[in-house]
């Protein structure tokens, strides 16, 4: 007798044999792909990228109905996977290629320590092999592509990983993100290129729009404004005949531009966005009014942090990897995190970027 599994049984068990919940976890989201990606890469590695997206693809024929819409959420899969810090990506030049070809590889198996305890996990067993004991393994936290081993789990995560031969890995190794400075030094380092040949010295910018830091840090939209009689230094945006709006720092007298610096700056490896925002962080700091954010209490033993200014890229990235995206409430953008974790997150926005906290006072 023949017995026929439809594509949703499929998928839950394809979902189960991942080690995830199939209750709480759906065939296309991304902790099941990520999941899928890893294995692939396991079996597969060192191999090019399209191979592991072939791979996972054909592994779901039959189980996705739309498998040709999956392909892109696979691919930016593979390169969150190569951004976190799971998959590594080089050339690898063979005798019987005309040229080098990007290759992906397996990151050593490695963890990340929280300063909860917890610790973030990264690489990929060779050949799909299960490395965590049942009692740890159970207790791992999917969050989109990052897996989190919590405090709670043993009573010391980082040397049982240790002792599985797990490599700990410096948290600032990891994150990639700028060195903590003062905001002071940080303005005053910017301030010094303004001066410098890198700058252009101009007595008009037709379109030019500034960041007034005498207006109310809580309402960034609120703070653009064409300049009038402002003096003093300012992020601004300048238009271009082709393509978005030019990030620069701008030194204004009476309304006029005098002096620029284009962002970002030469060799700087952060978008002209990051660098502004990053700077006008350090310009309110340095005026006594620094940006702020705000804490509310989420479900269950989640918080949430409130952003009511733009943060830059690198700092979105580990809130991503830490936390979770939510809905956000009267602010630009809100990140989810357990209530153990949300402590170091608040450090990192001191000490970063220089945040304070907003109370309802």
């Amino acid at each position: 007798m023949t017995h026929t599994l439809s594509s949703a049984a499929l998928a839950r068990n394809v979902i189960a044999e991942l080690g995830l919940d199939p209750e709480a976890v759906e065939i296309t989201s991304v902790e099941a792909v990520s999941a899928l990606v890893r294995r692939a890469s396991g079996l597969l590695c060192p191999c090019p990228r399209k191979k592991i997206l072939k791979s996972v693809l054909r592994s779901l024929d039959g189980v996705v109905p739309e498998l040709a819409e999956l392909r892109n959420t696979v691919d930016e899969t593979i390169d969150l996977l190569v951004a976190h810090g799971d998959l590594l990506e080089h050339a690898d030049a063979t005798r019987e290629a005309a040229r080098s070809e990007v290759v992906l590889n397996r990151a050593p198996l490695s963890f990340v320590k929280r300063d909860s305890g917890a610790c973030v996990l990264l690489g990929v067993a060779p050949d799909d092999r299960p490395v965590l004991p049942d009692f740890l393994h159970e207790k791992i936290q999917y969050n989109n592509f990052n897996r989190v081993v919590p405090a709670d789990a043993a009573p010391d995560v980082s040397a049982h990983l240790a002792g599985l031969g797990f490599i700990q890995l410096p948290y600032k190794a990891w994150s990639r993100c700028p060195a903590v400075v003062a905001p002071d030094r940080h303005v005053s380092a910017m301030d010094r290129h303004l001066v410098s040949p890198l700058a252009h010295s101009t007595s008009t910018i037709e379109g030019l729009r500034i960041l007034d830091h005498s207006t109310p840090v809580d309402y960034y939209p609120g703070r653009w404004a064409e300049p009038t009689d402002q003096t003093g230094r300012f992020i601004g945006r300048r238009p271009q005949a082709y393509g978005a709006d030019l990030w620069c720092y701008v030194e204004m007298e009476r309304g006029n531009p005098r002096r620029f610096l284009d962002l970002p700056l030469p060799g700087s490896r952060w978008r002209g966005c990051d660098e502004a925002w990053r700077l006008q962080a350090g310009i309110d700091a340095c005026n006594g009014k620094p940006q702020r954010y705000k804490i509310r209490v989420g479900v269950r033993d989640f918080k949430i942090l409130d952003l009511l200014s733009p943060v830059p890229s690198w700092a979105q990235r580990r809130w991503v990897i830490v936390g979770f995206p939510v809905a956000r409430q009267q602010c630009l953008i809100s990140f989810r995190f357990h209530a153990a974790e949300i402590g170091e997150e608040i450090k990192f926005a001191a000490e970063h970027l220089w945040l304070s906290e907003k109370t309802d006072s």
